[in-house]
């Protein structure tokens, strides 16, 4: 078939690329936010740390259907 190769594999972040490897829906932005605060993530610019400007420039790009969903498949989401 015409299935394309994985491009997280050329398309790196080192080279201006950055990989949608997961997602996940909520019923309201309102669950969202709970349920991200869950699994321990803050918004980087409320959160002052060493990461602050870390935030990743570049072109995004949708490499969920090549990667088996950290969050959405393997687990590792606290309901």
């Amino acid at each position: 078939g015409g299935e394309h190769p994985n491009p997280f594999i050329h398309l790196r972040q080192e080279s201006g690329y950055i990989a949608i490897i997961d997602s996940l829906q909520f019923d309201s932005k309102k669950d969202c936010e709970i349920s991200l605060r869950r699994n321990d993530f803050e918004l980087l610019s409320k959160l002052h740390g060493p990461w602050v400007g870390e935030q990743p420039e570049g072109i995004f790009f949708d490499a969920r259907k090549f990667e088996q969903g950290i969050y959405s498949n393997a687990g590792y989401w606290k309901n």
